[in-house]
């Protein structure tokens, strides 16, 4: 009875596990495999770009970390592809969830080394002030950019 079920192209049915099994162009799949190979896809995706970051700091002799011309490498193709893929959004979606246990280890790093930090801390505090003063200026900018052309089309575009 379940084989036939899962052959039967009209049909859609549920198992145990939860999983909701097709018959799609004669491949019997899974949503739970497609959303499990969806995330390692995306996992693929982000650590491919912070290789590729990595062996370009490490190639070129560049005194940015790896991990940020990845990020940037990253952006860079999602602007040329003009779409997110299903894997990566889902991927960047769980990482989120989680972001707060991913800054434990820079806390125990301040920690550590706080010794240094005190003897630093009117460099740190204008690098901080600029970088955040900086942000804001260019978030500002793009804002109000985006703002704009979003207010052009609706002027060209009334419905």
């Amino acid at each position: 009875m379940l084989l036939e079920q899962m052959f039967n192209p009209q049909e859609e049915f549920s198992w145990k596990g939860g999983s909701v099994y097709f018959r799609l162009k004669g491949v019997v799949k899974s949503t739970v495999l497609e959303t499990g190979l969806n995330v390692a896809l995306g996992f693929l995706i982000l650590l491919a770009c912070q290789l590729v970051g990595e062996l370009l700091v490490r190639g070129l002799d560049v005194p940015i970390p790896g991990a940020v011309v990845g990020m940037v490498l990253l952006f860079l193709g999602l602007l040329l592809f003009q779409e997110i893929p299903d894997g990566l959004r889902q991927t960047s979606e769980g990482l989120l969830k989680v972001l707060p246990l991913l800054l434990v280890p820079a806390g125990v790093g301040i920690m550590q080394y706080l010794g240094f930090l005190s003897e630093a801390w009117a460099e740190l505090l204008t690098a901080l002030v600029i970088s955040t003063f900086a942000t804001l200026f260019i978030v500002a900018f793009i804002l109000q950019r985006m703002l704009a052309r979003k207010s052009e089309q609706q002027d060209r575009d009334p419905s």
